[in-house]
């Protein structure tokens, strides 16, 4: 019998799940290894779970050859699996609860996570967690889908990204960083100072423009605030305006909410992965928000967006006009192959309107503030 040769994108696939596979034990080894002396370096405990890994992992290998190489002969397994997954409802929506935050969880919140670092451990770990999001989120009578794949990526990593974002939540007193301390306290100038005892008017230096102190300054509203909320909303900066872009992309959208909420996801890891300062990402949702608004309403919070992204930092300052007049002019319908005149007009106004915000209005203000104090 002529042998069929095996095609090469199938010998990767069993390759790459080989790979992460065998790093996942060793990793695991590494772990166990010098837990005791019961067994070699090994207690009992930790020997019982690294034997119980290896099963597991070369399970995991098993499936995934057949998987590849002959699938049907896991059609009872699927088969299986898909009535169990179509059965409850409620049942079905906790598995996938319980998938998207054990993993991020176990990883960034218990202690486990600084003992299992490896990155083959939490690569499988991700992917078995992208793999069981799939089965859950998928219908019908096909065992994952590809929408469905698309989603759990999405979702998976999302639920990554936000715990990390949020692992330094916590009342531990000092530093966790070279620099969160000093951060901390910048950020406390803007509504904390009677911490210190220091006058609302007295100069104080800080580092931070007025903007970035805004933002992360809010907790210090609260009286007596804690270190531990004080963390939680800094966590929260990097999370919730970038939730904003992708609510503000809806509103002009106008899309049904799955869309939305893995577009505003997908935004979120795009924009994630800078990671950028979230006084500039409150100014980009703000202008993602009046793309197509009227003018009464787009002129002057545009004139906003330019000058609060310029009090945040002076190199912000043309960003929320250029995105506007991109924006702008990007959605636009054509005509003949051409922009309409009021499409350039109002792209260009805007645009304008943006650059007078972060430009030319943090120049005026103090100029007003002379006149005001000269009259008076």
């Amino acid at each position: 019998m002529k042998r069929v040769p095996i095609p090469f994108e199938k010998i990767i696939s069993i390759a790459a799940a080989a790979w992460i596979l065998i790093g996942a034990c060793i990793e695991f080894y590494n772990v166990a290894w010098g837990t005791g002396e019961a067994v070699g370096g090994f207690s009992p405990k930790w020997l019982a779970l690294f034997a119980f890994f290896v099963l597991l992992c070369a399970a995991m290998y098993a499936i995934v050859g057949i998987a590849v190489l002959d699938r049907q002969r896991l059609t009872p397994l699927i088969q299986k699996l898909i009535a169990l997954r179509n059965k409850p409802v409620a049942l079905r929506w906790l598995l996938i609860a319980l998938t998207l935050v054990a993993p991020s969880w176990f990883l960034q919140r218990a202690l486990w996570g600084v003992v299992f670092d490896g990155v083959y451990f939490r690569l499988l770990l991700w992917a078995l967690s992208v793999f069981l999001l799939s089965l859950f989120i998928a219908r019908g009578k096909t065992l994952i889908e590809w929408k469905p794949f698309l989603a759990a990526l999405i979702l998976a990593s999302s639920a990554f990204t936000v715990a990390v974002s949020l692992q330094g939540v916590t009342d531990y007193p000092f530093s966790l960083g070279w620099s969160e301390g000093n951060r901390i306290w910048d950020y406390s100038m803007r509504f904390g100072r009677d911490r210190y005892g220091i006058a609302d008017d007295q100069d104080i230096y800080v580092l931070l423009d007025p903007g970035r102190m805004t933002v992360g300054g809010l907790p210090f509203l609260i009286p007596n605030v804690g270190i531990e909320t004080v963390r939680a909303w800094i966590g929260l900066t990097l999370i919730l305006p970038y939730f904003l872009v992708g609510l503000a992309a809806y509103i002009v959208a106008d899309k049904n909410a799955r869309v939305w909420v893995l577009t505003t996801l997908w935004v979120f890891l795009f924009l994630r992965q800078g990671p950028i300062h979230s006084p500039l990402v409150l100014a980009a949702a703000l202008t993602v928000f009046l793309w197509r608004k009227p003018l009464w309403l787009a002129i002057p919070l545009i004139v906003y967006a330019g000058y609060y992204a310029q009090s945040s930092r002076f190199t912000w300052l043309f960003a929320p006009g250029l995105w506007i007049g991109m924006l702008e002019l990007a959605g636009a319908s054509l005509h003949d192959g051409r922009l309409d005149r009021a499409h350039w007009v109002r792209g260009f106004a805007l645009g304008l309107c943006g650059a007078f915000g972060g430009f030319l209005l943090p120049k005026l203000i103090p100029l007003l503030r002379i006149d005001l104090s000269t009259a008076a």
